[in-house]
């Protein structure tokens, strides 16, 4: 399952959590302490009883609402799709800590003690760190209009911000991408993002097509001269209202356009069109007669060799 993109854990907006104890020494040297003092030592977790012996734990949380939570002796980036190969990801996070490396070299050979050249560096990223909760309501709010950082919730505003003009020249500054190699890589990644998009709203629309609305007709015929049916000529109705909806929109799909045209239609009229239908179809599942439901449900997928 995707991973990244504010649909699953962790949320859109990058942000590292060091941990509390960590960001109080960050905020030390930031107010002029000393860079050593942070031992990190681990700590036991008691249970409150007497039936369960306390185990050894990492001094800090591993906050598994963060991208990038602290995990006793390093880092983890938990926001990589399920399916995706983390050559790519790794490529970014390698060159972003290469800039950042440089920028630190720069301020201690141009005359900054070490102490201070790292105070400075964090001074100018102290707004990604946040030790609070990444699901909260508040989070985004604050991220953007407070804090400064982005939130790409899907993978089309993804890409258009990787084909920024800064990230271009951060990647030719380190022999990474020419900028040429930005934008194809960003083109293949588009087409792919629209044709994954056509093949599931393809899938979904032969699905409700073939299988569900037959089997509605079929539980409206159990019911038929009774007045037990309650609302399942509307909903089903219904049913048939948002699938002529996604055909249509499915059927407008662009193709005179470049990958990123193609793709943003997707994300901003095929991917809600089968959100609306998906929607009713949850609704169909939750009245219809179950010997009727043409399609294995989560309950006998994930139970049914009991």
């Amino acid at each position: 399952p995707p991973r990244l993109g504010a649909g699953g854990p962790p949320p859109a907006i990058m942000s590292l959590y060091p941990g509390i104890g960590v960001e109080a020494h960050l905020k030390q040297i930031l107010a002029g302490g000393e860079l050593a003092g942070y031992a990190g030592d681990k700590k036991a977790l008691k249970y409150g009883t007497s039936h369960c012996s306390e185990i050894e734990v990492n001094a800090e949380d591993r906050n598994r609402t963060a991208p990038f939570p602290h995990c006793g002796n390093r880092f983890e980036f938990r926001a990589v799709g399920g399916p995706q190969n983390m050559s790519h990801p790794n490529t970014l996070i390698n060159t972003v800590l290469a800039d950042s490396f440089a920028a630190w070299s720069d301020l201690v050979e141009g005359g900054m003690s070490v102490r201070d050249a790292t105070a400075a560096m964090l001074k100018e990223g102290m707004s990604a760190i946040f030790t609070g909760n990444g699901y909260g309501k508040d989070w985004p709010k604050v991220a953007v209009e407070e804090r400064g950082l982005l939130n790409l919730y899907n993978t089309v505003t993804a890409l258009d911000e990787f084909t920024a003009d800064k990230n271009k020249a951060l990647f030719s500054k380190h022999g990474v991408y020419l900028p040429e190699e930005v934008d194809a890589r960003a083109a293949v990644m588009f087409e792919k993002y629209a044709v994954t998009i056509k093949m599931e709203a393809s899938a979904m629309i032969e699905m409700v097509k073939t299988g569900l609305v037959p089997a509605c007709a079929r539980d409206l015929k159990t019911y038929e001269g009774t007045d037990l049916g309650g609302d399942r000529a509307e909903l089903y109705k219904k049913l048939t209202v948002v699938l002529a909806d996604l055909e249509s929109v499915a059927a407008a799909m662009p193709h005179d356009g470049d990958e990123a045209t193609e793709a943003h239609y997707c994300s901003e009229k095929i991917v809600p069109a089968m959100a609306a239908c998906r929607k009713v179809a949850d609704a169909v599942e939750g009245v219809m007669e179950k010997a009727l439901y043409p399609f294995p449900t989560y309950s006998e997928m994930f139970y049914g060799h009991h």
